[in-house]
């Protein structure tokens, strides 16, 4: 049973309505997009619950559930509630691709761009925490007592909670935490997992004492009990009046630029579609700028002037959100997918220049300065660290201790044992 509904519909044509007209400032665009993406996940995990638990009485379905406790609160997309389980799911609204590692850090690919981005598994676990305790709190409200004494029933240890994430039907999940962490799915695929689960604690020899009204954190009494405590303590507010604060926090529309105006530094830096890209990369062991393409044993990445430490080029097809690849014509780099072709002019600043004359690498000291490397012949240098093949960080020259290759040298990367990449030193 369905125990709140929520019109997600209204405020989504509210948000795309002020979005398509023009008049919100450049600055709070991204965060009503934002606003709207989530919305447009929630709606479409709610419209999956309703089709599968509307009439199932066993199954108590909360949307858009707030509670507050102690100065903390706990704002749940969904909560499925049964006597024995609390279902906790978290909508994540994936336009393109979605990351797990191993270690459950998450991370967004949007337009090409990795942003990390907290863990909703983690997430909804804070909120189970709060929920529970709030719910401990006021328990004498819903539960009942011990043999018809005054100590009130206890439910937490009962209670089993089970969490999951719900990603957006058109986005993908990558990563190596895909297999680790399987509470990660599709929004259409949760209602399924919900009742597989249910039904699995319902039957089977194992599962006999589930069965028995005593090992319940609820009973039929309690439960309908518990639904109405929560109704009556949730302080969600309306998605339609989330829309109307964030209308109403907007700046004076007289202090913005007319609609159609724009300033001049922003025509002079929006790029036209043939035009090269400046691109802000930064190290990724100091943060420097000053970076410069290099090439090595496994293609192209950027060499720190500052730390020389080495930063991958990660960028992906804004059509296809295929990694693209890195090629070379002259002095000019180019970014090209190979799975759709699309491709776009790479410039990675004025670091280029500053460092044009450094050892980078054998190939671009001799394309700098082909006169100087005929005149002087430079002192043979310590060989330089290629990139991890598999994270992209910065390698070390070790030496194998056991083994058919003990006492050779080969690179490995610095990241160990998180990465396990390595080099044979002949390959650098």
């Amino acid at each position: 049973m369905i125990c709140k509904e929520v019109d997600y519909a209204a405020a989504i044509q509210q948000w795309q309505s002020l979005l398509d007209s023009g008049s919100l400032p450049k600055s709070q665009q991204q965060a009503a997009r934002r606003h709207l993406a989530g919305l447009q996940a929630e709606k479409d995990m709610a419209y999956h619950l309703e089709v599968f638990f509307a009439s199932r009485e066993s199954f108590a379905v909360f949307n858009n559930l707030k509670v507050e406790h102690n100065g903390l609160s706990a704002q749940i997309d969904h909560l499925v509630l049964t006597r024995w389980t609390a279902y906790f799911i978290e909508s994540k609204s994936v336009s393109q691709v979605i990351t797990v590692n191993e270690h459950g850090e998450w991370g967004r690919i949007h337009n090409r761009r990795f942003t990390p981005i907290e863990s909703p598994l983690e997430q909804s676990r804070r909120h189970k925490e709060t929920l529970y305790n709030f719910m401990t709190a006021h328990r004498e409200e819903f539960m009942g007592k011990l043999l018809g004494f005054v100590m009130v029933k206890h439910f937490e240890r009962l209670l089993t909670p089970v969490h999951y994430v719900a990603i957006s039907t058109h986005g993908q999940i990558q990563g190596d935490g895909r297999r680790k962490f399987p509470e990660v799915k599709k929004a259409d695929q949760i209602p399924h997992e919900v009742i597989a689960h249910h039904q699995a604690l319902n039957t089977g020899l194992l599962n006999l004492y589930a069965k028995q009204e005593e090992m319940d954190a609820f009973n039929k009494t309690e439960f309908a009990a518990v639904i109405q405590f929560l109704a009556r303590h949730d302080v969600a507010p309306a998605p339609l009046d989330q829309f109307r604060q964030f209308v109403g926090e907007l700046p004076r529309m007289g202090d913005e630029p007319v609609k159609g105006e724009r300033d001049a530094s922003e025509v002079e830096l929006a790029p036209s579609d043939d035009s090269p890209v400046e691109r802000q990369y930064a190290c990724r062991k100091c943060q420097s700028k000053k970076l410069a393409v290099a090439h090595g044993p496994y293609g192209y990445y950027l060499k720190c002037g500052d730390c020389g430490g080495n930063t991958p080029i990660v960028e992906l097809c804004e059509k296809c959100s295929e990694k693209m690849k890195v090629s070379k014509a002259g002095a000019a780099y180019t970014l090209k997918c190979p799975k759709c072709g699309q491709s776009s002019p790479l410039i990675v600043g004025s670091s280029t220049d500053a460092l044009a004359s450094e050892p980078v690498s054998t190939t671009m000291r001799s394309q700098a300065a082909p006169s100087e490397a005929v005149a002087t012949a430079p002192a043979p240098a310590a060989p330089a660290s290629p990139p991890c093949p598999l994270c992209g960080s910065q390698m070390a020259l070790r030496t194998a201790r056991r083994g058919k290759n003990t006492g050779g040298q080969f690179w490995g990367c610095t990241t160990y044992p998180k990465c396990k990449g390595i080099v044979a030193e002949s390959d650098s």
